[in-house]
């Protein structure tokens, strides 16, 4: 499991686009169940998984 998501991670690393980036994350079916059971560090719904470059998800 841990190293699909590393996968995950090194794949929306080189997204640049914030919004492309989310929504390879949060709206492929695959990648929310990789990262359903990750708790998140922001209260922020629409964030990321953390590590990914974007600003919201940076802690």
């Amino acid at each position: 499991m841990e190293r699909a998501r590393a996968e995950v991670r090194r794949k929306a690393d080189s997204i640049a686009d914030p919004r492309r980036r989310e929504r390879f994350l949060n709206a492929v079916p695959l990648n929310q169940s990789l990262f359903a059971d990750v708790p998140s560090e922001s209260d922020d719904p629409a964030a990321t998984v953390r590590d990914q470059g974007d600003a919201r998800t940076q802690g």
